[in-house]
């Protein structure tokens, strides 16, 4: 039982650090903008299939997870440019409406240039295999999944925290006038932000191509979630994003040793009790870092 246990806590591990990267996206757009985007699950996707195609096309797997992530962080950019930014200021729902139809479109464009039926592909052969941990054998994709997903998210912490660029989103999520009267482009720091919270999303679907049935409509599920984690977390909190992200992978994979058909909906009773106690999260909203 412990062995299963351990082995589901690791499973847990990979599912919660693929929703910390989603959710930290999640919530540096949201610090920055204030922008609730539902689009994000749809860019998730994006990056799955632009990763899946150029690995597919090149054979090269790892050029595919870079260009992955890097072209849907492009269109996010463009997408903030070109779409959102002639709503700053204006009502919010304008937003709100304008995130959730780009996510029909761009659901619809996979549809037409992918084809509806799921795709499956493989990891490299650097990283196939098991790998014997002492109490269970474990997948070597996996392992590396972990850490390369935790080297991300403190690398995006490191930038936020120790670099100017970080400083100066950081400034612009507290303050957004006095980063103006400093003679900073503002518009330019609001489109980079919201090009690395959607390439966030993209890098996270890339990774997971080797695990999952690639399908249109898999950046739903991934959207439901992330929205749980930021609940319990904090909506725009980094740490809120990392600790919620951790929590609910780790919930869901444990309870479905126990229920596997309770484990998909245990995390709305705990983001339902998050909502009655503390509906402003365990670290609240306040910055990004």
């Amino acid at each position: 039982m412990l062995f299963l246990l351990g082995l589901q806590a690791l499973n847990g591990l990979v599912s919660g650090m693929i929703l910390v990267m989603v959710a930290i996206g999640l919530s540096i757009i949201f610090g920055m903008l204030r922008i609730i985007n539902f689009a994000h699950g749809v860019f998730y996707t994006l990056g799955v299939y632009i990763s899946f195609s150029v690995a597919l096309l090149s054979g090269n797997f790892w050029l595919g997870l870079l260009v992955g992530a890097v072209c849907t962080g492009i269109v996010g950019a463009l997408v903030e440019y070109g779409l959102l930014r002639p709503l700053y200021g204006k009502d919010p729902h304008y937003q709100l409406l304008l995130t959730f139809g780009l996510a029909l479109v761009i659901q619809e464009l996979i549809k037409i240039i992918w084809g509806l039926e799921g795709r499956t592909t493989e990891a490299p052969a650097l990283l196939s295999g098991t790998l014997d941990l002492g109490f269970t054998y474990f997948s070597v994709y996996r392992l590396f999944l972990i850490l390369l997903t935790s080297a991300l998210t403190c690398g995006i912490w490191l930038f936020l925290k120790k670099t100017t660029y970080g400083a100066i989103i950081r400034a612009g999520v507290q303050d957004p006038e006095m980063v103006e009267s400093l003679g900073i482009n503002i518009f330019r720091i609001f489109t980079l932000g919201y090009g690395i919270g959607v390439a966030l999303a993209g890098a996270a679907g890339t990774l997971m191509t080797p695990l999952v049935n690639i399908d249109p409509l898999m950046g739903e599920t991934i959207l439901v979630d992330c929205f749980v984690v930021v609940v319990i977390g904090g909506l725009g909190n980094f740490r809120g994003a990392v600790f919620g992200g951790l929590l609910v992978g780790e919930v869901v994979s444990l309870t479905s040793l126990v229920s596997p058909h309770f484990s998909s909906s245990v995390i709305f009773a705990f983001m339902a009790v998050f909502l009655l106690l503390r509906p402003e999260g365990l670290f609240g909203g306040q910055g990004v870092v």
